[in-house]
């Protein structure tokens, strides 16, 4: 038994062999296990220092089908293929096209408005096509069809009073509103905001279910506003269809995507949306509609239109929205003067606000994004010119804003991607609480500029690495960091001045980096105020203010070339004596555990010991014959108080004329032993 317990113990130690260098890093959560990079702890005050890697992936994970959320994903740019090629006159070159027209041959049917001066409306669409817009009671409007507004089209979308625009989305199929170059405006009132959400008329609820997709709004080149609305539950999987998408000058579609035999119904709705229509088939009958069936053939489309299709690029403006449980709160890519204000994002199934490319010369002002999977706001490679002003970033699964500026490619790729490096971005006056990995993270880029923000509650403050260069840090406030305020690693040049930090086990920290350090303020810290790392030449820490506790306020022991001139106050510091060290790394709850295992591994192993030291029993004792042990056979007649046998006992009875049988002789006894008597060796 003791053999077995030691044997377990040694394995369970060799389990957790592993468990230190887990336990003391805190890396992105999004990122995947082999990507996480942790450095030793090289100090006993300070903390391991990792890094945070840019990832796509959340931190949380995604509730819905990848495969079947993919193959929608696709479908939708098929179908949105199918659209563009008809209303250029080359799949149907006959069709009237100054007129609205239905295309069919998908699940759900796409009406399609052409260009006209006066704007398309709601109550003029469900006279115009009544199974795809169908006007109810109070202002709520159900839309059973997906629409796209050609270049020249405008649909505004408002109602007099309260609207509510429910998009249908079910396991049938789901809409969308698709800009192809046109307007799209969807307009309440401060009073009377509008709704647009997904809508499962089965359920009679939104939809909350991507899995089978599910309904969004989409830009694909033209104008966007969108002013005093409620916007909930829309979009599935992708960007380009993530809920509210501004992507302008999308990627080039793969076309010979043929959708095979096409449907022959002049139309499709949902079918079982209430007041649709539409029969049990789904048919809808609008006589004031062409429809037309398309599929996208390989021969033709390559012959007359090369291999991509390439919209124009977006203008937006949104303000006064509340976005909440999209797949993406905000989307946008290749999108010119984007101007987002005054809204909230919340609770969004990966991130809240996305600039992913070529998102130009664009600003996000007074907007909250809070409670995400992902990051609160995003921006990505191939993005110039972002100004976030006054945001809050709060309780996101990842970090509260990410920037990556960093270059398309390094050398040459397969599709020739720049090597400019991007940037020019600026976040000031912004708060950042309560985020999982950081406030804000910052992969690269030029010129990127935090001034004036504060960052409470997560393990990291400010991390930027990756090259970035011209950075600047300014009067920033950080409270409640556990790990480091500030961190630049591995290639970073820039400033960080006039910044106040409290508590945490290091306020700056720097590898591999230079930046020009002065005139911060750092209390509280219980390891470093600044650390250096490694090359750091050019490096200068000036007129600092240090007070807290550790075995040094500035530590460049591991560093070189740091100029460090005699204007720091560290007059508020405390040296950490080696006894308080050791107590410190001795009371750790890992240490505690350790030390049991050790405790436990040494009982069992003495334990053995002094087994071994008494010698050993008869390896077979437990097989010893049980007549060792006893008196052997006895005569039943030899016991007192014991009777005849029955039989024996009835023929002396019954035959009293025959003499009595002899006793039989007594049997043998077995000289008794000692049931303690050692037995064997």
């Amino acid at each position: 038994m003791r053999r077995a317990l030691a044997v377990a113990t040694l394995s369970l130690v060799t389990v957790l062999a592993a468990v230190p260098a887990a336990s003391a890093s805190t890396t992105d959560p999004s990122q995947p296990a082999a990507g996480n990079v942790a450095e030793p702890v090289t100090s006993p005050s300070t903390p391991a220092e990792d890094a945070l890697n840019d990832s796509d992936v959340p931190s949380g994970t995604y509730s819905g089908d990848p495969v079947a959320e993919a193959a929608l994903v696709a479908a939708e740019d098929r179908r949105l293929i199918d659209v563009n090629l008809v209303s250029k006159g080359i799949l149907v070159p006959l069709l009237d096209v100054t007129h609205p027209f239905r295309v069919t041959g998908t699940a759900v049917s796409t009406l399609v408005l052409t260009a006209r001066e006066a704007p398309y409306t709601l109550d003029e669409i469900a006279g115009l096509a009544p199974t795809a817009v169908v006007k109810g009671k109070g202002g709520v409007y159900d839309l059973n069809e997906s629409i796209v507004i050609l270049k020249g089209a405008t649909l505004d979308v408002h109602g007099r009073g309260a609207l509510e625009l429910r998009m249908a989305s079910q396991p049938a199929g789901f809409v969308s509103i698709v800009s192809a170059g046109g307007t799209l405006v969807m307009r309440g009132t401060s009073a009377d905001p509008a709704v647009i959400t997904s809508w499962d008329a089965i359920d009679g609820t939104q939809d909350t279910k991507t899995s089978d997709g599910r309904a969004y709004i989409r830009a694909m080149g033209g104008q966007v506003s969108l002013t005093n609305a409620n916007f909930s539950d829309l979009g599935f999987w992708s960007g380009n269809t993530g809920g509210i998408a501004l992507t302008g000058l999308v990627q080039t579609f793969g076309l010979g995507l043929g959708t095979g035999a096409a449907t022959a119904d002049p139309g499709v709705g949902v079918a079982g949306a209430a007041g649709a229509g539409a029969n049990a088939g789904g048919k809808a009958t609008d006589p004031a509609v062409q429809p037309v069936v398309t599929t996208t053939d390989q021969g033709v489309i390559e012959d007359q239109v090369g291999s991509s299709l390439v919209p124009e690029g977006v203008t937006a403006y949104l303000a006064n929205l509340r976005i909440d449980g999209n797949a993406f709160g905000v989307f946008a890519a290749n999108t010119t003067s984007l101007d987002l204000r005054n809204s909230a994002i919340t609770h969004s199934l990966v991130d809240g606000v996305v600039f992913h490319r070529q998102v130009l010369r664009s600003s996000v002002e007074s907007t909250s994004s809070n409670n995400n999977v992902g990051d609160g706001f995003r921006i990505s490679r191939g993005s110039d010119s972002i100004t976030l002003q006054d945001v809050t970033a709060s309780d996101n699964g990842r970090n509260g804003i990410t920037i990556n500026a960093g270059p398309l490619a390094t050398g040459p790729s397969a599709v020739g991607l720049s090597t400019k490096t991007y940037g020019n971005h600026t976040v000031r006056d912004s708060v950042l609480t309560g985020n999982a990995a950081s406030g804000i993270t910052v992969l690269g880029g030029d010129a990127i500029t935090l001034s004036r923000n504060r960052i409470e509650s997560s393990p990291f403050g400010i991390v930027v690495q990756k090259g970035t260069s011209n950075l600047r840090v300014e009067e920033s406030t950080f409270d409640h960091i556990a790990k480091q305020s500030i961190a630049l690693r591995d290639g970073v040049a820039g400033t960080l001045t006039q910044n106040v930090m409290r508590g945490g086990a290091i306020g700056i920290y720097l590898r591999d980096s230079a930046a020009q350090v002065d005139h911060n303020t750092i209390s509280g810290v219980n390891g470093h105020g600044i650390s250096v790392v490694g090359a750091a030449e050019g490096t200068v820490i000036d007129a600092n203010v240090i007070s807290g506790s550790g075995t040094s306020p500035i530590d460049t022991a591991r560093s070189t070339k740091v100029d460090v001139p005699h204007t720091n106050n560290l007059d508020g510091w405390s040296y950490q004596s080696f006894t308080a060290v050791v107590v410190d790394h001795v009371k750790r709850p890992l240490t505690l555990m350790w030390a049991f295992l050790a405790a436990l591994l040494m009982f069992t192993a003495f334990s053995g010991f002094r087994q071994r030291k008494r010698g050993f029993g008869s390896p077979y004792r437990d097989r010893t014959p049980l007549h060792m042990y006893s008196r052997g056979l006895v005569d039943p007649l030899t016991v007192a108080g014991a009777e005849r046998p029955l039989a024996l006992r009835g023929r002396i009875e019954t035959t009293p004329e025959r003499a009595p049988m002899p006793m039989p002789m007594p049997l043998p006894k077995r000289e008794p032993k000692r049931v303690d008597q050692t037995v064997g060796v």
